[in-house]
């Protein structure tokens, strides 16, 4: 994925490898499907390129907030770990703790309740209720 300057219409993807130039990482909820994910039907094409407009709404969200931050990738799990038979679901997931710690901002889409909603839409306003606290009476022992 490029920088923020030139916005293509396509991303591209990187290897586990190389997952310290990362630097950013989408925790999403799949939610109900249809699910976009890379499989041994796709990988050629999405190692190739991804085209934005084919992204789920969440994913495109995590990819222009990686470019608004002025970063080159983002990591999403639906797109880098490869699912199905031949896939290596099962050796990757064992990375993720690795892949999110040490990832320069981690995207939490808590917004969205599938792959399909995005992350970046107006909020609800709430209503607050303010406390007042006293410190003073506070005791620590």
């Amino acid at each position: 994925m490029s920088g923020p300057q030139t916005h293509p219409s396509s991303v591209s993807g990187k290897p586990r490898q190389n997952i310290r130039q990362a630097n950013v990482a989408l925790s999403h909820p799949w939610g109900s499907g249809p699910h976009f994910y890379t499989d041994e039907s796709n990988i050629d094409q999405h190692k190739a390129a991804i085209e934005m407009h084919v992204l789920p709404a969440t994913f495109q969200d995590a990819v222009r907030v990686t470019r608004e931050l002025g970063l080159r990738y983002v990591w999403i799990d639906a797109i880098f770990i490869v699912r199905g038979p031949s896939g290596d679901y099962v050796k990757e997931t064992r990375h993720m703790e690795e892949i999110f710690s040490s990832a320069y901002c981690v995207l939490a889409a808590t917004r969205a309740h599938s792959q399909l909603d995005g992350f970046l839409q107006p909020r609800t306003e709430r209503n607050y209720r303010s406390a007042a606290l006293s410190t003073t009476s506070v005791r620590m022992s």
